[in-house]
């Protein structure tokens, strides 16, 4: 699991799909479902259902939603942290 996975599944909650994530992110779709797939292999099982019109949290997205937002927080806040520190 990485910064950038836990970023993707993020914007794609806030974005509500993931061809509109990638968008945000500045990456291809096809990224954006191998970071999603490989966080889903980390987490033990699908965090999205894929519907025509987008994608709503599973049952384990949403109980790893605040998680996953509280590690971008403190990841960010420590590479600033560093940066300070220069």
């Amino acid at each position: 699991m990485d910064l950038e996975q836990l970023a993707t599944f993020d914007r794609i909650v806030r974005e509500g799909s993931f061809s509109r994530a990638a968008w945000a992110l500045g990456v291809a779709q096809p990224t954006v479902s191998a970071r999603i797939q490989a966080l889903e292999r980390t987490v033990g099982g699908p965090l999205f259902r894929r519907g025509g019109r987008g994608v709503a949290l599973t049952d384990l997205g949403l109980s790893f939603l605040p998680y996953a937002r509280r590690a971008i927080e403190v990841l960010e806040a420590g590479v600033t942290a560093a940066r300070q520190a220069q």
